[in-house]
């Protein structure tokens, strides 16, 4: 996601902010999407987890004394990242294209804003270009959610069975705050080189209609392997706490919810 509620504020917008000036759009060319990004976010959040106990669902029904194998949580997690693909990649296309505009000259693109961008990728390139970059983001977003629910889930499972704790909703909370940062760290580390590919495909007019492979290849051939995860560093540090919180206040709110 992977990209949930707690991800609207992208790094790109981050390392931005010092560099703000009004030529530039002030800080509204900074958080440019922010808003948007924040809506589709929380319902790709909602869309991961329910497509994810959906694969559960289909896969095996867990009990106490009969839970689910690890093996099918990580293909559940898979189910979950193609399915909040679908619902991200036009999001992703709208924040990206807002950010690369801080770096070109003025007048060059000039989006106003979220809406903006929207209607003039519509009318330029149709209904489908707001999904140009689709595949790139599902081969992030599959193995990146495989790596996010299979971190947590192995991460949980381990301190309950250390623990000697009966049920997983037995492990403290901070535990899964700890999961969650882990698993956020591999969300982001593990597919990292398709969101940059993805990134291009959907900002650089050079790749339109280049496919995910020939990108990548120019990738390596003009930046080298390290250009695949340039950004990568601080994307992962910025997963430790906002991953953290997702899973503490879902695991939180499950937990308050059942008692009713």
């Amino acid at each position: 996601m992977a990209e949930c509620a707690s991800l609207f504020t992208s790094y790109g917008y981050a390392k931005k902010v010092l560099g703000v000036n009004e030529e530039a759009g002030g800080v509204n060319a900074v958080c440019g999407g922010v808003g948007l990004r924040f809506f589709f976010d929380c319902i790709c959040l909602r869309a991961n987890w329910y497509s994810f106990q959906l694969s559960l669902a289909i896969l095996q029904a867990a009990t106490p004394s009969n839970p689910v194998p690890f093996w099918k949580l990580v293909v559940s997690g898979a189910g979950s990242g193609f399915a909040s693909s679908c619902v991200l990649t036009p999001v992703e296309l709208v924040k990206c294209r807002l950010q690369a505009q801080l770096n070109c000259p003025s007048g060059s693109t000039d989006y106003k804003g979220p809406i903006d961008c929207i209607v003039r990728t519509v009318r330029e390139e149709g209904v489908t270009g707001l999904w140009r970059g689709n595949l790139s983001t599902l081969a992030r977003e599959v193995p990146g959610n495989m790596a996010w629910f299979g971190v947590y889930e192995a991460g949980m499972r381990f301190v309950q069975q250390a623990r000697g704790d009966e049920r997983k909703k037995d492990v403290p909370l901070y535990w899964s705050a700890l999961s969650g940062s882990a698993a956020g760290v591999a969300y982001w580390a593990l597919p990292f080189p398709a969101d940059t590919v993805k990134s291009k495909i959907q900002t650089d007019s050079r790749f339109q209609g280049e496919s995910f492979v020939s990108v990548f290849k120019t990738v390596v051939k003009e930046e080298g392997v390290a250009g695949l995860y340039r950004g990568c560093p601080i994307t992962c540090l910025r997963a430790i706490p906002s991953h953290a919180l997702v899973f503490y206040f879902y695991e939180a709110a499950d937990r308050f919810l059942l008692r009713f």
